[in-house]
């Protein structure tokens, strides 16, 4: 989450065990973030997502507090800019900018690998 549309932005590193909040940034963007900073999540971080708006639970047939993996769409179709997703346990994706700002993350456990651009493995939700 932490490439060249945050360049102007304080950034700080996410770490295990500490607890996000999803603002509208001023580039019109959501992002996580931290007192004053963005936060750089690494893909494959295993979250639990707190707050998630209803409808959107329902729309996705997940609850309103998950465990997630925060990941980046991989097959871009044109019409989206955005990478920056998370994933559920069934499986299904949601762009950070399909979710109401005033969720909350909590990373549960960092990605095993730094390997970029990489399918989400949803076997840690094991």
């Amino acid at each position: 989450m932490c490439d060249y549309s945050l360049e102007h932005y304080s950034t700080i590193d996410a770490k295990q065990g500490e607890s996000y909040t999803l603002h509208l940034l001023g580039s019109g963007s959501l992002g996580f973030v931290k007192g004053g900073s963005v936060v750089c999540m690494k893909e494959g971080s295993l979250l639990r997502l707190e707050g998630l708006h209803s409808s959107i639970a329902l729309s996705f047939g997940v609850e309103t507090t998950e465990e997630v993996i925060f990941s980046k769409l991989h097959r871009l179709d044109g019409i989206h800019h955005h990478r920056d997703c998370i994933t559920f346990k069934n499986g299904r994706q949601i762009l950070l900018q399909n979710i109401y700002p005033g969720c909350s993350v909590t990373v549960l456990m960092p990605p095993a690998s730094t390997k970029e651009d990489r399918e989400p493995d949803i076997t840690a939700f094991s």
